[in-house]
């Protein structure tokens, strides 16, 4: 097995990133068997410049690799799934590990937003409303992003399994066309919505349309009211088919996909899909 840790402090220059020995690979799988397991939520990423977080990637020969991410006490494992640590104990582990790859500069701004952070409340690690646009969660892993289509990415949820509306409830959809696409998705627990505009507390607004008689596409409201989607098998975007920031389903370029067939309130805690 093969840990790689990255720091993410920097904007311009590259992040600082090293590779941990056998026995602080142990070390590092004994901090996180502390933290409160089955924990399901989202752990939103820091915002802005400054100390964002560590990004852990396991390889194990025969295995997928695995990459975690971890910031003021949650350990993000998935879309949708957090563990949650006791405190900032690993964080400051896993920077004391870096050794000469992190610069003391680099070092003493994560130590101080690290006594920062210990004096405010711990995060909560339920969902909090929409999630945030982190495209690299579906794009680095390139299992990931061909395995995960847009349904599974408007849900917020990877199943590796090229989700299909109603596959996960039990009866799948037989017919591109709103009603039939629609109904399915409503099987797996997706609610309808007349208002795009709503901020809900669980979950987020995602939109579906149609290419009529050959095929869905979904999109996904993220945190900050902006849209991105996930075509197909290739990488999650916030960009429409002419290249420009999605502000709105309706008024965007859709290409063939001509039929706008409504808004839906989408729970990952709630939906079953496959």
């Amino acid at each position: 097995m093969s840990i790689t840790v990255t720091l993410h402090i920097y904007s311009g220059r590259p992040d600082p990133r090293w590779t941990l020995s056998a026995e602080q690979e142990k070390a590092l799988t004994a901090a996180l068997a502390r933290g409160e397991a089955g924990v399901q939520g989202a752990a939103r990423p820091p915002k802005g410049l400054g100390y964002r977080g560590f990004t852990i990637r396991t390889a194990t020969k025969g295995v997928r690799p695995s990459r975690l991410h971890l910031h003021d006490r949650l350990l993000a494992r998935a879309p949708g799934d957090v563990l949650g640590l006791p405190d900032h104990g690993t964080e400051r582990w896993l920077l004391d590990s870096a050794g000469p790859a992190v610069s003391d500069a680099a070092r003493a701004a994560v130590l101080r937003a690290l006594d920062r952070l210990e004096t405010s409340p711990p995060p909560s690690p339920d969902l909090l409303g929409a999630p945030p646009y982190d495209p690299g969660v579906w794009n680095d892993d390139p299992d990931v992003m061909e395995n995960n289509n847009c349904y599974n990415y408007a849900n917020n949820l990877i199943t590796n399994s090229f989700a299909q509306p109603g596959r996960g409830s039990g009866a799948i959809f037989t017919d591109f066309d709103c009603t039939d696409v629609g109904d399915a998705s409503e099987r797996d627990g997706q609610v309808p919505t007349d208002d795009p505009d709503q901020d809900p507390e669980d979950g987020q607004i995602i939109c579906l349309v149609i290419w009529p008689d050959e095929d869905f596409h979904w999109y996904r409201k993220d945190d900050d009211g902006m849209w991105s989607h996930k075509p197909g098998s290739t990488e999650a975007t916030n960009l429409d088919a002419s290249g420009n920031v999605i502000d709105s389903p309706e008024t965007c370029d859709r290409g063939d996909y001509t039929v706008l067939c409504g808004y839906y309130l989408c729970d990952p805690d709630v939906v079953t899909i496959d």
